[in-house]
């Protein structure tokens, strides 16, 4: 078993019901997209990590399948040099907790649980109009989709306790090691939770959680050939801190079709 060596681990960008409080799913579930700062903020950490990256480096990008995850993968895509692989895993997905969610004021609901397929398929069309738009206007489409690839979940439950998260998210962490070469590149797009539940799957023990702002980007590297991992970097969004930069309209064109407009 060979296992890869850099790994980033990503939040989503903001919320588009943070910048409409009234905001409300026309598809009658709880899957924001991201706001147009959102998408920016996507952007500009997709060309913060292509510094961080080998040029010629394989990368994998893994996500959640909720909508604001997807568009954050596809922005980090559009800013990264390397052609990234995408693979959706419901296993990323948002904590279901029948409390108050820390990115959810109404807290997870039921049905989000109940149309997972449908979710993952959404997702999935929505992709392959964005490659097939890019073919359509003679581009490379800024990344790949493993449409063949299957989550080991299959099914979210809820309500989800606190354990069933940890072992969901590190079943997703140690799946992708595994998989992968160790010149593989892997970056996970998750939720606030989702980065600290990786971070303590690579720690090997459960922390303290600490914050975890829009975009934030944490990384660790693994030392040796003895597994084990360093956190080099703790979830941080100082790549953020200048004025973002403005989307490029063909990558603002490309992503259009994932905002619900």
């Amino acid at each position: 078993m060979t296992l890869s060596t850099t790994v980033f681990i990503v939040r989503h960008g903001e919320r588009m019901d943070r910048l409409m409080k009234f905001w409300r799913d026309p598809r009658g579930r709880s899957d924001p997209p991201l706001s147009p700062k959102g998408h920016e903020q996507a952007l500009q950490t997709g060309q913060y990590l292509a510094q961080q990256i080998d040029a010629n480096a394989r990368v994998i990008l893994y996500t959640s399948p909720f909508q604001r995850c997807v568009e954050t993968a596809t922005g980090i895509a559009h800013g990264l040099v390397q052609e990234p692989i995408l693979k959706l895993d419901l296993g990323l997905g948002e904590w279901q907790s029948d409390h108050v969610n820390p990115e959810d004021e109404v807290g997870a609901d039921d049905i989000v649980v109940r149309q997972e397929a449908a979710m993952l398929s959404f997702q999935h069309e929505q992709l392959a109009r964005q490659q097939a738009a890019a073919f359509a206007a003679k581009q490379r489409p800024p990344f790949q989709v493993d449409y063949a690839y299957r989550s080991h979940t299959s099914q979210l439950i809820y309500p989800e306790d606190y354990t069933q998260v940890v072992d969901r998210f590190e079943n997703v962490g140690k799946r992708a090691l595994e998989e992968q070469d160790p010149d593989t590149v892997l970056i996970f797009c998750t939720h606030a939770v989702g980065v600290n539940m990786l971070l303590d799957t690579f720690r090997g023990q459960l922390t303290r959680p600490v914050e975890t702002g829009y975009c934030c980007v944490a990384s660790v590297q693994r030392k040796g050939d003895s597994g084990h991992w360093i956190v080099d970097q703790q979830p941080s969004i100082a790549h953020l801190t200048q004025s973002p930069p403005s989307m490029p309209p063909a990558a603002l064109g490309n992503l259009a079709p994932l905002c619900g407009s």
